[in-house]
């Protein structure tokens, strides 16, 4: 048996409701080496495989990464479902090391259950489509009473869950959980099922963040918080410098910033205010500190005033940075200015090469499909001109078309004529 820190460990993947399969599954066997693996291909109301259908319990070990993702709404596109997917494995197997810390989370404090993602990274948008606790609600408080748990409930405020069916859980939670009555569960109700077995017996389901997401969490929170909010922000806190040549080179100043506070997954405008002393020759620009991006249609609103970019590979309107210090430089006429303003129609930023990753990943997949479609319909189209190439000539071949043909000719002399 394979343990991480002397525990022993168990990743339990469901792969029914995943998009990416076959990228979700190579991601879970890189951790063989400290943890087992198990994939099911549907969903199981045994509670003992933790809703999966797979031929091992969690009783077996101490700690179970639970990766069971809900069936997708309606309103949602499957650019939505590979995102929300992409931001629960990478926060639950960003890294072996990043899992063994997540482990080590756990065992410090011997009241936490379960670690779960902060929240429903995509639903978050959508709040008005998106009230899943009243859904549930009446059902969770049902087997909360018919178990006598004895948990607080109330329909205003959801407890801690499982987003998207994806958590780390400490099995000593769910000792005799076997025993409860909890019939037939969803995905989604099981979600909610757990952690309030867990706070019955006294162990506290916890948020969690990967340290690379702490840097700039705009709320302030450390990795593992009790009483944080469910309803966190969606938006991230950039930081922005600029710095200036008066003829002898750049002379970078850490006075010299802009904090931004930008929404993910959303195309929204955004204009940095740098101000022009004078005698400046040139004016360097990072549009945000520590992170690799994408800025889109970048310019500066002042005539005159040109910016290029120094390390990004630039593709139609966009410009790609594929470093942590994006830079541009600005140059040109800066006499009549005091004020310089920088637009872009947009800025995704990716917190490291795995979101990168996954991001080009599926911008060449769509664009792969988009290209199939193409060439299908070109090939349908070709079909279809061909059959009707057939069955002109088929025409011009009989009699009637042969009799028909005499007559416009005999026709055509008479009006001649």
């Amino acid at each position: 048996m394979v343990e991480t820190k002397e525990k022993k460990v168990a990743i339990f993947l469901n792969i029914k409701n995943i998009v990416q399969k076959e990228m979700v599954e190579k991601r879970c066997h890189e951790f063989r080496e400290v943890a087992d693996v198990y994939i099911g291909k549907r969903r199981s109301n045994c509670i003992e495989s933790l809703g999966i259908d797979i031929e091992a319990s969690y009783k077996d070990y101490e700690y179970v990464v639970m990766i069971n993702p809900f069936e997708a709404r309606e309103f949602e596109t499957e650019g939505s479902i590979v995102q929300r997917e992409s931001f629960y494995i990478n926060n639950l197997l960003g890294s072996v090391s990043e899992l063994k810390e997540e482990i080590e989370l756990l065992e410090k404090n011997k009241f936490e259950g379960m670690l779960v993602s902060r929240m429903d990274y995509i639903k978050a948008y959508a709040v008005s489509n998106y009230e899943k606790w009243k859904d549930y609600y009446e059902a969770v408080d049902a087997f909360n009473e018919e178990n006598e748990l004895q948990v607080i409930l109330s329909e205003k405020k959801a407890p801690i869950q499982v987003e998207n069916g994806c958590a780390i859980i400490k099995t000593k939670a769910l000792e005799e959980i076997e025993k409860t009555k909890y019939g037939e569960l969803s995905t989604e109700l099981l979600s909610y099922v757990l952690p309030v077995y867990m706070q019955s017996r006294g162990f506290l389901p916890s948020y969690f963040m990967r340290k690379d997401l702490l840097k700039n969490n705009n709320i302030g929170y450390t990795a593992l918080h009790h009483y944080s909010e469910t309803n966190v922000g969606h938006n991230l806190q950039i930081c922005s410098r600029y710095y200036y040549d008066f003829g002898e080179g750049f002379v970078e100043d850490e006075e010299n910033e802009i904090k931004k506070i930008i929404k993910f997954w959303t195309k929204d405008k955004v204009a940095f205010k740098i101000p022009v002393p004078e005698g400046v020759k040139a004016i360097g620009f990072h549009p945000c500190d520590g992170f690799m991006c994408v800025c889109a249609e970048t310019c500066v609103e002042e005539e005159g005033v040109e910016i290029q970019n120094v390390n990004a590979q630039h593709f139609e309107k966009e410009d790609v940075f594929l470093t942590h210090k994006p830079e541009y430089v600005l140059t040109g006429d800066f006499q009549k200015y005091d004020m310089l303003t920088i637009t872009m129609e947009n800025i995704s930023v990716f917190w490291s090469e795995h979101d990168f990753k996954y991001e080009i990943d599926n911008y060449i997949m769509g664009k792969e499909n988009e290209i199939n479609h193409k060439a299908w319909a070109i090939e349908e189209l070709q079909g279809k001109l061909e059959e009707a190439e057939t069955e002109l000539a088929t025409i011009k071949n009989s009699k009637a078309w042969r009799f028909i043909s005499g007559y416009r000719r005999m026709k055509n002399r008479i009006f001649r004529k």
